[in-house]
């Protein structure tokens, strides 16, 4: 013969549930040393991506070319000679 198994009766359904919801709470310090991160990344985010589109555009360069533009026009070039 096999043995007989045993199960639990079931659970009722509101235990059920309470079981399913179960949510851990985050406690007051860890979100209090959590919170000057998030800001630090949220007040940097504007910084990072200007100097993302700095990189993509090569604003070093056109920043040099618009300085040495004026003097291109006042030197003599090598069609003066």
């Amino acid at each position: 013969m096999t043995p007989a198994v045993h199960a639990d009766p079931p659970l009722p359904e509101s235990e059920v549930r309470e079981r399913r919801l179960y949510r851990e709470e985050i406690p007051i310090w860890r979100r209090a040393l959590a919170f000057p991160d998030d800001a630090l990344h949220v007040a940097f985010w504007p910084v990072k991506q200007t100097i993302v589109w700095a990189e993509r555009v090569r604003l070093p360069n056109r920043i040099e070319a618009g300085v040495r533009a004026p003097f291109r026009l006042l030197s003599p070039g090598d069609d003066a000679k």
